[in-house]
């Protein structure tokens, strides 16, 4: 790469994207790049030349854990949810949201949990840090 090494690029992926697993491939690796790309944050490293097989079973192999912290919870929101999270967000109340989406307070409470559940938070400030974590470059984590 031309601009920059394989380390920079894991630190700015790392930084801008912190729940985003890496695999770092590398020619001509060594142990102390492995030990320096996992202390970076990548999820393996592997040394080339390597057969696509290991490299696809690798990928399914991080993919399966949920040990990254990834922002996918918010793409699963439904329409109504995602009103509710960015009202939460605005600092509006259960009593302003229900006045604002026109519907009833109970409504909004059955959405608002469902919100913290997909977001495995307790409270409306744990999830505006992991909003923020999530989709701010460079805060939270």
């Amino acid at each position: 790469m031309p601009d920059m090494d394989g380390m920079a690029l894991l630190s700015k992926v790392k930084y801008i994207a912190p729940w985003t697993p890496v695999i770092v491939i590398s020619e001509l690796g060594d142990i102390p790049m492995a030990v320096q790309a996992m202390k970076l944050g990548a999820a393996d490293f592997m040394e080339k030349p390597l057969k696509g097989a290991v490299l696809i079973n690798k990928v399914k192999e991080i993919l399966s854990h949920s040990e990254f912290d990834c922002p996918v919870a918010a793409l699963k929101l439904t329409k109504t949810e995602k009103k509710v999270l960015k009202l939460i967000l605005g600092g509006y109340s259960n009593k302003e949201m229900a006045l604002k989406m026109h519907c009833a307070l109970r409504t909004v409470e059955f959405h608002r949990g469902h919100v913290f559940r997909k977001f495995g938070v307790n409270n409306a400030v744990e999830l505006t840090k992991k909003a923020i974590s999530m989709f701010s470059p460079g805060n939270g984590k």
